[in-house]
């Protein structure tokens, strides 16, 4: 037999079989990465970043912090216009998407505009929370100054979730940190991004 043939055949035949070893190693559960942890951003058009670009909404501002600080952490934007706490509790099962680990929650304006009772609003992010902590994901509420915060207070001590106080004080307080229909511009949202930063920081290693 041909030797060149022979070592040429023997070279293919050692390939095939570190590709199959490599292959067998990689498919192997033990060694394949982990998927991204996720943090479900719950809330209305300021959340969904309403009159901004993609890229300076306060959720695509968190996404470039996690990254730059070294975290896996994936957000997931489930901002819609106009919602209320009604509507994010009906929608509250399809937003959190497998593997999510913390919800932000930033709710409250628009149930005052749609004449929604205390009650209701108090009953309404009580579920969204309970909902959340029976599939272990963490809960940080944001108080958007819409005249709730002391109900935020109230359910962050019974539930033992996050708060970030006065989200939107200052927004709401200067003209130069607002679009003309009074959302977020992008400082206000990058303002935004850093105090949800500050409390949201210290859960992503519980």
């Amino acid at each position: 037999m041909n030797r060149p043939f022979v070592r040429s055949t023997l070279t293919v035949l050692l390939a095939l079989t570190l590709s199959h070893a490599s292959a067998q190693e990689g498919s192997d559960p033990a060694t394949a990465s982990a998927p991204a942890p996720v943090i479900v951003a719950l809330g209305d058009s300021v959340t969904a970043g309403f009159g901004l670009g993609p890229r300076d909404k306060f959720s695509a501002l968190l996404q470039r912090r996690l990254a730059e600080e070294g975290y896996p952490h994936k957000i997931v934007n489930a901002g819609r216009n106009g919602d209320s706490t009604t509507g994010a509790l009906r929608r509250l099962d399809r937003v959190l998407v497998p593997d999510t680990r913390i919800l932000l929650v930033a709710l409250g304006g628009n149930d005052r505009r749609l004449g929604a009772s205390a009650d209701t609003i108090y009953k309404n992010l009580s579920q969204i929370i309970e909902q959340a902590q029976a599939r272990d994901i963490k809960v940080l509420l944001c108080d958007m100054n819409t005249g709730i915060e002391g109900m935020l207070i109230r359910l962050a001590e019974r539930y033992h979730a996050g708060l970030v106080p006065s989200m939107m004080e200052d927004v709401r307080a200067d003209p130069g940190l607002r679009l003309p229909n009074n959302h977020p511009n992008r400082i206000g949202a990058r303002l935004i991004a850093e105090m949800i930063w500050t409390h949201l920081q210290p859960m992503l290693g519980e």
